[in-house]
C-alpha cells in the first residue's frame, strides 16, 4: 500500500520542486523546514538491489531542537538513518541522510537490531523492507 501524505507539512513541501525546496515551510510559528534530497527507487515487488532509478524529493523536517548524536543505520555499519516509503505507483523510494534538530516528516526509518556481521552481508532490517540494505 503506498504511504500516504496525511501531514501539512508533508504535503507543502512535497509540492515543491528541485530549485525552491529549501527552506521554511511557513505555515507556523516553528523552525520546520523543506529540504531536497536525492533519492533511489526500486520497482513495486523488487527483491533485489538492481539498478535504482535516481530521483529525488522535496521533504518535510519538523524542528525539535539544537545538538545532534549521528545515529548510524545498516546494523551499525554506517552513519545516517535510511528512510523510506512506498510511492502512489508502490515502489519503494528511500534516501539516507542526518538532520541533526530535526525529525522527518512522512517517512519511515528503516532500523536494525542485529549488528553487523564481519565479512558477511547486513542482516535483513527489522523494521522496514529488505531493500533498506540497498542503502547499505
Amino acid at each position: 500500500m503506498p504511504d500516504e501524505l496525511t501531514d501539512p507539512r508533508a504535503e507543502l513541501c512535497a509540492k515543491r520542486s528541485a530549485e525552491d525546496c529549501g527552506g521554511p515551510i511557513d505555515i507556523d510559528e516553528s523552525n520546520d523546514e523543506c529540504q531536497w534530497v536525492t533519492t533511489t527507487s526500486y520497482a513495486k515487488d523488487a527483491s533485489e538491489c538492481g539498478e535504482p532509478k535516481q530521483g529525488g524529493a522535496c521533504i518535510a523536517l519538523s524542528y525539535f531542537g539544537d545538538g545532534c548524536e549521528i545515529p548510524t543505520a545498516c546494523a551499525g555499519a554506517v552513519e545516517g538513518t535510511v528512510y523510506f516509503r512506498t510511492t502512489a505507483t508502490c515502489e519503494t523510494e528511500m534516501f539516507r541522510g542526518v538532520f541533526c534538530g530535526y525529525k522527518v516528516v512522512g517517512w519511515n526509518s528503516c532500523a536494525w537490531t542485529e549488528p553487523a556481521p564481519d565479512m558477511c552481508a547486513l542482516p535483513y532490517p527489522d523494521v522496514g523492507p529488505a531493500l533498506c540494505n540497498c542503502n547499505c
